[in-house]
């Protein structure tokens, strides 16, 4: 947890939930750093899952270790530069400019991009490791993919997962978690808002107009490619369940 009134970049709490399988994505990128041609990854899952605050973790193990990180928020339009002497700089606005810091050219570096935002936008091409967050809109990373081919997914909390953090949500208690958990699944987005923001986005009808909106054949052409499941609120009954986390590319004998 960081001090009072000191927040996580492109969130808005100071406290930073790990999960295990967080853990286990940072452990096998840091094995393909130096040790593999690719030159970076597609982290993705469900929206609402925490992809944005895996970055957060990211970025503070890597600092820790002191490599120089580069991160970038296509919300936030701005670029954050950590570098490996304790050295930071800001740059607002960052693709409207020709202008990238010359750490992105330094294969040592990593590059975290967060995708989050109103229109698609791909990382920029650096030489920099780069690690890409987004949901499973393809226009976020579909060239970037080509390149590296590598994608790994972050999977739903489970409802032990979301009892682990309840104590930070007081106007939550375990009755209304468990019940939240069996209408919308283990997306902590849905589950743990409080209850001003839970009925204004969550209703009953928009539920009930999600699951009619998703018909058998959807979900037989979604099945293994679930990408291609592009409607409005797929979201709240479409969930990846992950039995690896490494993705391989159609082309690629195994």
């Amino acid at each position: 947890m960081l001090p009072d009134g000191v927040k996580w970049l492109t969130e808005s709490r100071s406290e930073l939930f790990i999960r295990p399988c967080t853990e286990k994505i940072y452990a096998k990128i840091l094995s393909r750093l130096n040790d593999t041609p690719e030159r970076g990854v597609v982290i993705t899952g469900n929206p609402g899952i925490g992809k944005s605050w895996s970055l957060c973790y990211f970025l503070m193990v890597l600092a820790n270790e002191k490599r120089t990180v580069v991160l970038e928020s296509a919300d936030a339009d701005r670029m954050w530069v950590f570098r490996a002497d304790g050295t930071t700089s800001v740059i607002r606005h960052p693709r409207s400019q020709d202008f990238d810091p010359p750490e992105l050219d330094d294969p040592h570096t990593v590059y975290l991009f967060d995708t989050a935002g109103e229109s698609p936008r791909e990382p920029l091409r650096v030489d920099a490791y780069t690690v890409v967050a987004s949901s499973p809109n393809p226009a976020n990373f579909k060239q970037f993919l080509k390149r590296v081919g590598s994608k790994l997914y972050l999977p739903c909390w489970s409802l032990e997962d979301l009892k682990c953090v309840l104590g930070f949500f007081p106007h939550i208690t375990e009755e209304v978690l468990e019940e939240r958990f069996l209408r919308f699944g283990g997306i902590p987005r849905f589950v743990l808002p409080s209850p001003d923001n839970y009925y204004e986005h969550h209703s009953d009808a928009e539920l009930e107009f999600a699951i009619t909106e998703c018909d058998l054949q959807s979900m037989l052409i979604s099945a293994g490619n679930i990408e291609v499941l592009q409607l409005r609120f797929a979201p709240l009954v479409v969930f990846f369940a992950p039995f690896f986390f490494i993705y391989i590319p159609p082309t690629t004998s195994h």
